[in-house]
């Protein structure tokens, strides 16, 4: 892929949910022969939508790979929370956990799963609530060897990825939604490049 694909890529992206408003750089990483991941924008003929399709290998015990979505130190404290939509792709394996991370540039702030990506279609919401300033720089969507199941080549899509607005003051957030598992981040979670 040469710069005129990047730029298309970085064009469609704008397109791909309100998050991308803030997004300065993305792509993928992986550990060169040791896994695999390619992130790419497409629009959708018959909607219009631009869709994130990541395509991802960990065969080999071990390994990780993703994509990361970089933001210039976006302040949490502004928004109530992280939604998209996300399916499997026909016909391609898929992965049974996908692990999304909020991270600064020294830690990681906030860890989700996604652990039910189904054919069509089905919404994500993530609520967080941080009382002070609190600048992420990066978003990352990880795959590994040790969560993906049987499927460790295939494909998921994601689409609509906004960030939620804060919720009214005294309007009390929910805990968990229905359509999502949210982990408690900790010092012990594995960050990834």
């Amino acid at each position: 892929h040469g710069a005129a694909h990047e730029a298309k890529q970085l064009d469609l992206s704008k397109s791909t949910g309100g998050l991308f408003a803030y997004v300065i750089d993305h792509g993928t990483f992986y550990t060169p022969r040791f896994g695999f991941a390619e992130r790419e924008f497409v629009q959708d003929p018959s909607t219009g939508e631009v869709i994130l399709r990541i395509k991802y290998d960990v065969f080999p015990m071990g390994s990780f790979v993703g994509v990361y979505v970089k933001c210039r130190d976006l302040d949490l404290s502004q928004f109530g929370g992280l939604k998209f939509s996300g399916r499997r792709v026909a016909d391609e394996g898929f992965p049974k956990h996908v692990r999304v991370e909020l991270k600064s540039k020294v830690r990681v702030l906030k860890v989700y799963e996604i652990d039910s990506l189904m054919p069509a279609w089905q919404p994500y919401e993530f609520p967080f609530e941080f009382a002070e300033a609190l600048p992420m720089g990066e978003l990352t969507i990880v795959i590994s060897n040790v969560n993906v199941g049987d499927h460790t080549k295939g494909a998921f899509e994601m689409k609509d990825i906004e960030l939620m607005p804060k919720p009214p003051t005294g309007e009390a957030i929910p805990s968990e939604p229905a359509a999502a598992q949210p982990l408690q981040s900790s010092q012990e979670a594995v960050s990834t490049p």
